[in-house]
């Protein structure tokens, strides 16, 4: 067996590693052993004389494999491994690429460093395990190193070649992978360029096969490693699905992604731990989350696989830590509510491999026909709120509270992400836990609560959500509800939007209440100078008749007279609260029928005294004499809802109080 040019040893040097078949693999190993010779051939006696280095018994190996090929004879099998490791101590590298002699056919890199650095792979496959170590350090990988850096593509994929054979030989001879930090920087090099070199996909392919043998190999290196993942998830799913021209890459990318998934696994099983397994699913969380829905689909569907390599792993060792089942769920949510149909059925199979992990790895009593039940309810959900139903069947049976409570603190940064999607789907299903586990996760209430008072920022459609969602909680938990709003402190540097958001959450509570007791709550939070409770008690007494909710009508002038209180301008109209209380005070006014005080105050212009801070007393002491000289009733108790609220009030609402005091104070009669 004999080549008679570099080309036609091509389809035996590219043999696949993993082929188990030794004939193909001598084969492969003699073709490239000829062919180089028969390159090297008229150089060897000249370049043996100028290195008088090389050992008698390498000259005579050599020389007489030289002769064998230059006589059209095959090389015996029996002599491989002495003729490769031959070759390593003459530096056949050296010897035809850097002479001067060749032909422009037989110094072209494809032609000649292809079939050398082919040969120092398959050295490193033949030789006894006893030696490998010591010929990986001091002379294959040295040797090989300045191959890497080449920007030939064809030389590049004989290097993936190569050190996928070196890394198969390391493994099976159980000794570490030297130099591994520098060979999976070349890799990262080579998968980063994918997208200028003109034969980018298969190198880049077999740039991430060759990192997925690597993987598999001692050291571990994590911080390489998963700098390394997070570059290939990124290249890889997002290749396009087809070219510029329009041929189809479906192919290209199943290739891709199957070296994707098995570089996964192969770091996953160095490491089995569930950080190792978060850390892994963060670049694909990312992609999961993409405007992309060809992404998404694919993310999601190599979220599925990652979990299912850890399945199987974590069910035949033991595995450190709890876990993380309620965090990973929160992540899968938005997907599961994806509008893409393609995208739902690949985030059910996820969900599907996550509570396996967790009924195998943790225990529990789930009946498996009705999880595959649920999961194919999640494939056929139409909406938003039919995903999150079943969703939360399947948490209420098979989650312990403190997973539950995970779940939440991780859905709640979900509803943070700007992508409108991921928020919706989060708040809906929040509402959903909280609704059906009121006493299990009553402490999170407040968490809640606070978290969704601050998305005043948020896109319109994701603010209708959690408004409805707070609608909704309040009708079915108000106690809950109205005391974790009045336990929310804002931040002092709130935008304008999330100011006008909070006011719109309270006066949403407020109105609900089929009774006036979170009315109440908040008319006592107003009173302390509360701006926002402020705004939105005299917003709904403006809109809404509690007269006929079983509350008084000196209650409601009660709440109203601090809230005229002088104020510092406010950034925007809609954020005062002294001219929404003037407007609430004429409409309960006239809801009482007392037309003939508010003629009086209109005649009087109380409620322009009011707006000047220096006249507010007088304005409001001319309110309260219109008031004694009407016939409205029940002015007493007003003194008295505001004597019992006075030990609270703020300082400007107290005083806008003692001139309302005056004004009875004044008139002995009243009482």
């Amino acid at each position: 067996m004999c080549f008679s040019s570099p080309v036609n040893a091509s389809a035996f040097c590219d043999a696949d590693p993993d082929v188990d078949d030794d004939w193909v693999r001598v084969r492969a190993m003699l073709a490239c052993l000829e062919n180089s010779l028969h390159i090297a051939l008229p150089l060897l006696p000249q370049y043996l004389d100028k290195h008088p280095e090389v050992s008698a018994d390498d000259r005579r190996v050599i020389l007489e494999a030289a002769e064998t090929v230059a006589g059209e004879q095959p090389l015996p099998t029996s002599s491989v491994h002495r003729l490769m490791t031959s070759i390593i101590s003459v530096g056949f590298a050296e010897l035809t690429a850097n002479n001067s002699s060749l032909t422009a056919q037989y110094r072209n890199e494809t032609n000649v460093y292809r079939r050398i650095v082919l040969c120092y792979g398959f050295i490193a496959f033949m030789i006894p395990k006893a030696e490998l170590e010591h010929f990986l350090v001091y002379d294959i990988l040295p040797k090989m190193k300045p191959f890497l850096g080449s920007k030939d593509p064809g030389v590049r994929s004989s290097v993936c070649f190569s050190l996928r054979l070196v890394a198969r030989a390391a493994r099976n001879a159980g000794i570490d992978f030297p130099y591994k930090r520098t060979v999976l920087e070349y890799m990262t090099e080579y998968i980063k360029d994918q997208r200028t070199d003109g034969s980018s996909p298969s190198v880049s392919q077999k740039a991430l096969l060759t990192c997925s043998f690597l993987s598999e190999v001692k050291p571990f290196l994590k911080k390489q490693q998963m700098d390394l993942v997070y570059l290939s998830v990124g290249e890889v799913l997002t290749l396009p699905s087809e070219a510029a021209d329009g041929t189809d890459l479906e192919d290209v990318y199943s290739a891709s992604a199957k070296n994707l998934s098995d570089l996964l696994r192969a770091t996953l099983k160095q490491d089995i731990s569930p950080n190792t397994l978060l850390e892994l699913l963060k670049p694909l969380q990312c992609l999961c989350l993409s405007q992309n829905g060809v992404t998404r689909q694919r993310a999601v569907k190599m979220v599925t696989a990652l979990l299912e390599a850890y399945c199987a792993e974590a069910t035949s060792v033991q595995v450190p830590g709890s876990f993380p089942v309620g965090r990973l769920l929160a992540s899968l949510v938005p997907q599961c509510c994806d509008p893409e149909a393609a995208v739902r059925k690949e985030a059910a199979e996820a969900v599907h491999a996550l509570i396996d992990i967790w009924l195998r790895v943790e225990g529990g009593d789930f009946a498996r026909d009705e999880l595959e039940e649920l999961i194919q309810c999640i494939v056929g959900s139409v909406t938003i709120s039919d995903t999150c139903e079943v969703l939360v069947q399947i948490i209420g049976g098979c989650l312990p509270r403190l997973q539950k409570q995970t779940l939440i603190e991780c859905l709640l940064w979900e509803l943070q992400k700007p992508q409108r999607s991921s928020a919706q789907a989060s708040c809906v299903l929040l509402w959903y836990l909280l609704r059906s586990h009121p006493t299990e996760l009553a402490r999170m209430f407040p968490q809640v609560l606070h978290v969704f008072l601050g998305l005043g920022d948020a896109d319109e459609s994701v603010k209708y959500t959690v408004w409805h969602s707070v609608v909704q909680l309040t009708i079915t938990d108000k106690v809950s509800v109205v005391k974790s709003l009045l336990s929310y402190t804002p931040p002092a540097d709130r935008t304008i939007q999330k100011q006008k958001w909070h006011i719109l959450l309270l006066e949403a509570v407020i109105a609900c209440s089929l009774d006036p007791w979170p009315l109440r709550e908040l008319i006592m939070l107003a009173s302390t100078g509360q701006a926002a409770a402020g705004r939105a008690v005299a917003n709904v007494l403006a809109t809404d008749n509690f007269l006929v909710r079983n509350v008084d009508f000196a209650e409601l002038i009660a709440a109203l007279l601090p809230l005229l209180a002088p104020e510092s301008p406010a950034p925007d109209p809609d954020l005062s609260v002294q001219s929404a209380a003037v407007e609430a005070l004429k409409a309960v006014l006239s809801r009482a029928r007392l037309n003939g005080v508010l003629w009086q105050l209109e005649q009087d212009r109380v409620w322009d005294l009011i707006r000047e801070p220096r006249r507010m007393p007088d304005g409001i002491f001319l309110l309260a004499w219109a008031l004694l000289r009407s016939d409205a009733r029940g002015l007493p108790a007003v003194v008295t809802y505001l004597w019992e609220r006075h030990s609270s009030m703020g300082e400007r609402q107290r005083r806008c109080v003692a001139a309302f005091f005056d004004a009875f104070s004044q008139t002995p009669s009243a009482f």
